[in-house]
């Protein structure tokens, strides 16, 4: 800020050097003689003043425009960790891409922090005491942090930092306590609070239980033991037995919710730290406390109302979703609350909830988000989710594609649209045999190809091999023009080995091959954003994918699929 004011001063200078510069400097009779100054000189003055004042205005403006945060400099925490267990390190992972979060991404870093030993000269005395230091450069900033120890305990989780931030912690495992200190101890002090008001509320909150699936004699059952535990004193367990109970216990959800006590916090911290990092941890705190309500609504509920024919609830829901949540969140600023994680997150649940409610599709529903950024931010999530490509095809996914503005979103989305469609050739990636020799699909070129990619301890897995896969396999056992693949992720050679063996997740006499450890990080799986499983694809003769996916793999939508490939000439 110093230089950019001194560089102001200099333009300033430029311009006015007639009447504050002293006549008789040397470079003041430059170009001067009897006649006036020379032609040249005279003209080179007239263009380069409204260069300089040029110059001077843009510097200005970009000082005037830029939010303190764009300013970039680095962040630094400096630490003192006390514990009895033995540990050498921390563990370090930054999320400057919010998206990575939302998506359930890998982080933009994930770094191993040494704990120093101490000592009297570091002003530090308990032989349990070590420090360290963190330098974050200011490329990754704004960012979200999560710091663990070696036992995997939280020292921050999710925690917001900025640009210039510089910050001393102190974490006490012996006291089990956290301190801030330092120019920015306020912005972590606010989270730390809030942290522990939303840790509480989680804590304190009922727990529910799902019993509408079960027949009457069971919700009896079921009742008459939750009723004896709740009379203990232990957690209380609410049953949930019909629609009707829900929309109470949604309604209970939201009202339990400490509004008071969230706002007093924030209130108290307003005036003591920057408002664009306020706003920011507003956002992130407020939808932390009201996701999980949403998100249950949306993903539990709301396809079982529907299932159930229960018409007359669908308009009470939707005005509790209208007036629950657009009170709460009238006042962000939605530049700001655009990087919070969980509002992200939170918002593209409340567009999934309008949308199963009305039937219009999310991407229209996201047209009342005026400000673009945000809307793509949400709607770039929203997409990132392979089953919505899956269930809804990709029209919408290529409309919104289309008419994008934000152009590091336009890449991502670029990505995930290129990879969804049918008809190109798969790409060739290296897959592990069972005699540890690299496999590559275009070895299978001339057949049908149908790929089963699944994990050790995924019940679905088990499911889709005990109805599904083995009848598949039975079917088209004589089949010389199909090639059945099963891909495991697992991250152990031996736990893939083992579970070949039970026979629980794969019939026999299949091509068995592995991803190397890699999981869902292996590129082809990166490549087609696979991260649920089972998961299944259909390759053709000519090596291009046919099936993207299935939404909900059966054996007669993927015998009809595969007969349909093999009677192609």
């Amino acid at each position: 800020m110093k230089k950019t004011t001194f560089t102001c001063f200099l333009a300033l200078l430029c311009l006015t050097r007639s009447q504050y510069l002293p006549k008789k400097l040397p470079f003041a009779q430059i170009g001067t003689g009897s006649n006036g100054p020379a032609p040249f000189l005279s003209i080179s003055a007239f263009l380069i003043k409204p260069y300089i004042l040029l110059v001077f205005c843009m510097v200005w403006i970009s000082q005037c425009a830029s939010p303190s945060w764009a300013q970039q400099t680095p962040a630094v925490i400096y630490g003192e960790y006390a514990s009895k267990e033995p540990s050498s390190a921390l563990n370090l992972k930054l999320w400057h891409d919010v998206l990575r979060i939302t998506t359930d991404e890998s982080p933009d870093l994930d770094m191993r922090i040494v704990l120093e030993k101490a000592s009297l000269t570091q002003g530090v005395y308990s032989r349990h005491d070590k420090t360290f230091k963190i330098n974050l450069p200011a490329k990754y900033l704004p960012a979200w942090i999560s710091l663990t120890d070696s036992m995997g305990n939280y020292l921050m989780y999710r925690t917001l930092i900025s640009p210039g931030d510089s910050l001393k912690i102190k974490v006490d495992r012996l006291f089990n306590q956290t301190f801030f200190s330092g120019p920015s101890a306020a912005t972590f002090q606010l989270q730390h609070k809030l942290q522990d008001l939303w840790l509480a509320h989680k804590f304190s909150a009922p727990f529910y239980l799902d019993l509408m699936l079960s027949n009457p004699g069971q919700q009896e059952q079921y009742t008459s033991k939750i009723d004896l535990h709740n009379r203990n004193f232990a957690k209380e367990v609410v049953p949930l037995t019909d629609h009707k109970v829900v929309l109470d216990m949604l309604k209970q959800r939201w009202a339990n919710v400490p509004h008071d006590q969230l706002e007093d916090i924030l209130r108290t911290y307003k005036d003591r730290i920057p408002e664009e990092q306020y706003q920011t941890v507003r956002a992130e705190y407020l939808s932390r406390f009201y996701f999980p309500i949403i998100y249950s609504f949306e993903r539990i509920n709301y396809p079982r109302l529907l299932k159930a024919d229960h018409s007359m609830l669908l308009p009470e829901f939707d005005r509790f979703l209208e007036n629950a949540f657009s009170e709460s969140f009238i006042e962000l600023d939605a530049d700001q609350a655009g990087f919070s994680p969980s509002y992200l997150l939170l918002s593209e649940y409340l567009l999934r909830g309008k949308s199963t409610i009305s039937g219009i599709p999310v991407l229209k529903w996201a047209e009342s988000i005026k400000n673009t950024p945000v809307r793509e931010s949400i709607l770039t999530a929203y997409f990132s989710h392979r089953n919505i490509i899956l269930k809804h095809g990709t029209e919408d996914l290529e409309t919104f594609y289309k008419t994008m503005e934000t152009a590091a979103l336009k890449l991502r989305i670029k990505k995930i649209y290129q990879a969804s469609l049918t008809g190109d050739p798969v790409p060739e990636y290296d897959f592990i045999s069972q005699e540890g020799k690299p496999v590559q699909l275009s070895q299978f070129k001339g057949k049908t190809v149908l790929l089963d990619f699944w994990m050790t301890g995924c019940s679905a897995c088990i499911a889709f091999n005990k109805y599904h896969f083995g009848k598949l396999k039975e079917r088209f056992s004589e089949e010389e023009n199909l090639v059945i693949l099963a891909v495991s992720i697992d991250s152990k050679r031996d736990t893939w080995q083992k579970s070949i063996r039970s026979g629980r997740y794969t019939p026999d006499g299949i091509i068995q091959l592995y991803t190397g450890g890699k999981g869902t990080a292996h590129p082809y799986l990166d490549h087609y954003a696979i991260g649920a499983f089972p998961y299944l694809q259909l390759i053709d003769k000519d090596g291009k994918l046919a099936t993207l996916g299935f939404n909900k793999p059966t054996y007669q939508d993927i015998t009809a699929k595969i007969e349909q490939l093999l009677s192609k000439p």
